[in-house]
This record gives C-alpha cells, structure tokens and sequence, in this order.
C-alpha cells in the first residue's frame, strides 16, 4: 500500500514530556491540561504511567464542559479565574495563542504556570521528516484537479458496480452552495455504506493508478475511513499525531448504522471515544494501535446500515451531530459538480441543516482558511 507512517512528530512530545519529568516540573504542582485533543490523551497516557495525578483538563467547548476524557474531569477555563500559584496548565494546541491569552489575563505566566509542551503550528508547518529533493510541488490547483480525478474515477467503479455513494460534508455543501468546490475548502468528502467498502477497495485497487487504503488492507492506517489516493502523485500529511506519506487523496466515510436513541446513541459515542482514546495512548506500539482499531472497526459495523434507523459517522469532525435518519438517503438525486454529475442524498436539505445549521450562509472571512496539513508533489 502507499501508505507510510513516521513518529518524528510524537517522539519530540515524548522527548518534551520527558525533560519536564526530568526537571521536576510537576512535582508540588496542580496540573491540568488545556484541551482535550488526540493529543492530550497522548499526554494522559504518559503521565498516568509516571505517576502524575491530573487536576483536571480545560476546553472552550461548552459541550464538553462536565463530561470526562479518560476518566478526567473536563472545565471550562474560568475554574482557573482565582489564581492559583501553584497551578501548572500543559498546553499543546493548534490552538496554543488564544489558550496563552485567556490564561495571561487570568494572572498566570508563560514557563511558570504555563508550559507550551510543543509548538503545534510550528510542528505542523516542518515537512523535514522526508526529502523531496527534486519533486516538483503541486499547486492548489493542480491538487483540486486530482481530487476531481479521484472523484470521477470513483463514481464510475460505482456506478458500474452497483455500490451507491453520496457527496457529503464539504464537498455536498459545495455542490449545493457553490455547484463545486468550496473556494477555500481544501478536501473531498464521500459517502459508501460501510458494507461496501472492502469490495469498492478490491476493485479500485485492481487499477494502475488509483488505490483504496483502509485500516482492514494497510497495517499503518489507524482511521475509520478510508483513503482513495493517486498513486502518480505523493502527499506528505502534517496533522498531529499523524505524520504520513501517501498519495493526494478523498476521504471515504462509512455509513453503518447508528442507535436512534439519544440515551443509546450517548453510551455508544462514549464506547468509541474510550477505545479511540486507547488507541492514540499506543500510538508508540503499532502492533496495540491497529489491534484498536479494529476493535473499533468491528464495534461500528455490528451496526447494520440496512436495520437502524439512522446512520452517519460519529467518528467524523461533527461527533453526534452526525446523527441522520437514514429516510434522508433513500431517495437519491444527481446535482453539478464542477462539469460533472454526481449522487447526492435524496433529502441532502436535512443532512446540511443537521450538521451545519444555516448552510447557505458564508462563514466569516477569517474562517475560509483551509483546515488540513498536507504537501502534494508529482511522482
């Protein structure tokens, strides 16, 4: 498979962590973590096995306010308001400035309170861990060009087999919104039921130049959905933990079934979230990482498409937001997108109100900014 992993990005956290237990950084020390990523499981994981006791974790999201990560209380950050000397806040966060910020204006100080594990943007900027000497890099142009070639190549082995798909996320906003591309949008989102998926990949995978990845046929994949790459071309992904080469690809999201309660649908997300938060805690034993995600693999698809109710991928950016009836899909209807026409859910109105609200509005300047990390060149 086209698939390569590296760890050059979660040994320099490791390294870090280290150091400060080195230094006695957390000795007579209240310590939370702020954020509550991949990532800060990640820390949880190398604390816990050094002994060190958590106060807890802060996060801005007032839906996860109340609620647990590895069976640590979350706050919001303002439980910090009456300063605490001795209060130690671990931050390593894409998010690292605002955090900095809220803490500053609470009272609390960089490198005495507050401990910047790793720079994150910056991390996530350095692609030094391989050499493309001599590659000529794509432009966002020439990578749009290849995704819609993933796009129409995959529409063609399903329609010619039989296995439905639907536009979905970004890519279903953009047909509907801008019969395209999202101007600023730097991805492609589809939809294949769960059920479909090894055998859309076994025949993707018979051809020259496009190949399905998932964490069934690729040992160093960890994800849920799959991967439709180009192979005549390399991508180096940047987004912690994950540090990849493969090629410039689609993202392929399963649909499975889902519980229609919301009590039900609750229990189940946090039997996800639990085993995810393992498998990120072994990110550094390959063999307990993809023997995780299978458990998950197998967990989600005990859900059959064809009995629930409802459908959607919790695992997906949105959580239990993407909770969609399955009437939503049973119907299914052909939209523009770019010069080509492709399936879209029959009642794609609900979908995007479910997942976006008010669809139709742009965001705000500041937030059409491309969301992923990645370098693309031509083999």
């Amino acid at each position: 498979m086209n698939y390569k992993r590296y760890s050059i990005a979660v040994d320099s956290l490791y390294d870090e962590l280290e150091k400060m237990l080195k230094n006695k950084a957390f000795d007579n020390k209240k310590i939370y973590i702020f954020g509550t990523s991949k990532i800060t499981t990640i820390m949880i994981s190398f604390l816990k096995q050094n002994g060190i006791v958590l106060a807890g974790l802060l996060d801005n999201d007032k839906n996860r306010w109340g609620g647990k990560l590895e069976n640590i209380d979350i706050y919001p950050p303002q439980i910090l308001e009456d300063y605490q000397e001795n209060a130690v806040i671990l931050i390593a966060s894409s998010y690292q400035s605002e955090m900095i910020g809220q803490l500053e204006k609470m009272g609390y100080k960089m490198l005495e309170n507050i401990i910047k594990v790793i720079d994150l943007p910056e991390l996530m900027k350095d692609y030094s861990f391989v050499d493309r000497s001599g590659k000529q890099e794509m432009n966002d142009d020439q990578i749009r060009e290849c995704q819609y070639g993933i796009m129409k190549f995959l529409k063609k082995i399903c329609d010619e087999n039989d296995i439905d798909y639907y536009l979905a996320y970004g890519t279903l906003l953009g047909a509907v919104r801008h019969h395209g591309f999202i101007p600023w949008d730097d991805d492609v989102d589809i939809y294949i039921k769960g059920k479909d998926i090894d055998k859309f990949a076994d025949l993707v995978n018979k051809s020259e130049r496009y190949q399905v990845i998932t964490c069934k046929n690729c040992n160093d994949y960890y994800d849920q959905l799959s991967l439709m790459i180009d192979t005549s071309t390399v991508a180096d992904i940047n987004a912690f933990p994950l540090q990849a080469t493969s090629g410039v690809s689609i993202d392929i999201f399963p649909l499975y079934g889902l519980p229609e309660k919301k009590e039900e649908l609750a229990e189940y997300a946090a039997k996800i979230k639990k085993m995810e938060s393992e498998k990120w805690s072994h990110i550094h034993e390959p063999a307990k990482c993809i023997e995780t995600t299978r458990k998950i693999q197998e967990f989600i698809s005990g859900y059959d498409y064809d009995v629930e109710k409802y459908t959607g991928f919790i695992l997906s950016p949105y959580y239990i937001k993407d909770h969609l009836k399955k009437e939503h899909f049973s119907e299914k209807k052909y939209m523009t997108f770019e010069d080509e026409i492709f399936c879209v859910p029959g009642d794609y109105d609900a979908i995007l109100k479910t997942i976006y609200g008010d669809y139709m509005s742009l965001p705000p300047i500041e937030k059409r900014t491309k969301r992923h990390y990645y370098k693309a060149y031509l083999c």
